[in-house]
Formats: structure tokens, sequence, C-alpha cells
């Protein structure tokens, strides 16, 4: 005697609805392109910045770090790094040095908020 619940066929429909949910658990969500605004913002601080390394790591973090602030004040905060960096190439002993050895990873800065960071005479 067959004590099944369901008939194949409801049986072949929750099979196909569950290879369905997890093939869609699977998948990546795409990455939203860099708008070209937050392109050319983090072109402006990256040509400043010593360090060159990890760039698309460091368009990531900038991205996340700028988008708060939308497009009325995104070039504002830009300037806000770029005058942190100047002002520690002009004034941090790490970063005057001209060896990047120890200076952040652009990343790191970024994620790390080192802008807020003292400057070390």
């Amino acid at each position: 005697m067959n004590t099944c619940l369901f008939e194949q066929s409801q049986l072949d429909r929750i099979e196909a609805k569950l290879d369905e949910l997890l093939s869609q658990k699977k998948r990546k969500p795409k990455a939203k392109p860099i708008d070209g605004t937050i392109r050319a913002e983090f072109d402006r601080w990256w040509a400043v910045y010593p360090k060159k390394k990890g760039k698309q790591d460091a368009l990531k973090a900038f991205k996340s770090a700028i988008t708060p602030f939308g497009v009325t004040y995104g070039h504002a905060f830009t300037d806000k790094l770029i005058a942190d960096v100047q002002n520690r190439i002009r004034q941090d002993e790490a970063w005057m040095s001209g060896n990047t050895q120890f200076l952040p990873n652009p990343a790191t800065y970024i994620r790390g908020k080192r802008w807020e960071d003292d400057i070390t005479k």
C-alpha cells in the first residue's frame, strides 16, 4: 500500500521549485557599475595618494565612503581627502619620507577613515 501524501506530478513541481530557489541563492548579484561622477572623484583622489596599490579595492572602498554624501557633497568629501593627503605629505613623518612601505594601502586609508587620524610630527 502506497502511503505517499503527494502525487508524482506534485513532487516534480516541488522539486523544480527547490532547484529554482537553490540556483537563485547560488547566483551572485551583479556589481553595480561605478557612476561616472564617483569615478571622476576617485581619480582626483587617486592622483594625489602616494601609494599606488590595490586600485580596484580602493575604488570599491571609495564608492562605499562617498555614496552617503551624494552628488552634492561628494566633491567636498573628495576635497577633504585630498587636503588630508597633502597635509600628511607635508607634515607627517611617515608620509614625508617618500617611502610608501609604511603608508596604509589606499583602501585601508578609506575604510579606516584615516583622514580622521592625528598627524604625527
